[in-house]
């Protein structure tokens, strides 16, 4: 009777016990801190990052010409060849149901268009003019800051240069077939003289990153130029940047290194110290 009750009511308790402990460890052996996204083929110089928040899907320019995808979790990787050279730097205008990215050539200093569905260009470009650089030293970093937050109509994109390491602040009409875009303002980056090698708008905090892969520094301004805080990298080789907030709301950082190894890191942000000095783990990451 009530011995025979009590005993099933235990174990119930103990089964239950041990799936609620299943499920908390699974949790904290789910989130790591610094990690190394998989599957980066070995001809991959991963150079530049966007997060496409409506897809939940990172993209990475690699700079011969090379497009690769990872889902939010590190999963899936996918890779593509383009029609297209010498691009150092990818942005999004509508992060949340955008279908064209925009890749930056690093010289001519110009942006040009890709379909997502067709990996293809779509044959709308616009020229940088009035950007420093040549074809050693040209664009290595791009971003886009929204009209709403610009309060301008078309908004801003913002390419960094390798040459002088400041950023450029450009107003293009997409509804136009392509043609010169004109230069609205800069940023000068007095924390190094040259090497900005990748930019990001982050719309959480309304801040822009430059990230310099010669300095292993990013630092954070206001889009009206202000430098507001400076970050130290783990790694080295620093070439693009992408940020999102995870489910769990945990800001998150991912950065792409094109040299040893040329891959993307993903890491908690602000960066944990325990991610300075030693490799991230070499798994996909987990669902956040």
């Amino acid at each position: 009777g009530n011995a025979e009750y009590m005993g099933k009511h235990f174990s119930s308790m103990k089964a239950s016990l041990a799936l609620a402990l299943t499920f908390v460890v699974a949790l904290v052996v789910a989130h790591r801190e610094c990690l190394e996204l998989e599957g980066t083929p070995s001809t991959f110089e991963p150079s530049g990052l966007v997060f496409h928040e409506g897809m939940q899907t990172l993209f990475a320019i690699g700079d011969e010409g090379y497009l690769g995808s990872w889902l939010y979790n590190g999963s899936n990787p996918k890779f593509w060849t383009l029609d297209i050279g010498d691009i150092e730097g990818v942005t999004l205008v509508d992060i949340f149901n955008g279908d064209m990215i925009y890749l930056g050539q690093e010289s001519p200093a110009a942006i040009f268009e890709l379909s997502i569905a067709t990996k293809k260009l779509t044959g709308r470009n616009w020229t940088l003019t009035d950007f420093p650089g040549n074809d050693k030293s040209g664009l290595e970093g791009l971003t886009y800051i929204p009209a709403n937050v610009t309060g301008t109509a078309n908004g801003l994109f913002v390419a960094g240069s390798q040459m002088d390491g400041s950023l450029y602040l450009y107003d293009i009409d997409l509804s136009s077939s392509g043609g010169p875009a004109s230069l609205v303002r800069s940023i000068k980056i007095d924390a190094w003289t040259r090497d900005c090698s990748g930019v990001n708008y982050d719309r959480a905090t309304g801040l822009l990153f430059a990230v310099s892969d010669s300095n292993e520094k990013m630092l954070a301004y206001t889009i009206a130029g202000e430098l507001v805080a400076e970050y130290d990298l783990p790694e080295g080789h620093q070439e693009g940047i992408a940020m999102r907030i995870s489910a769990d709301n945990i800001p998150e950082i991912f950065i792409a290194e094109d040299s040893d190894p040329q891959t993307v890191f993903r890491y908690d942000f602000p960066i944990p110290e325990e991610c300075f000095g030693t490799a991230p783990e070499p798994m996909p990451l987990v669902a956040q």
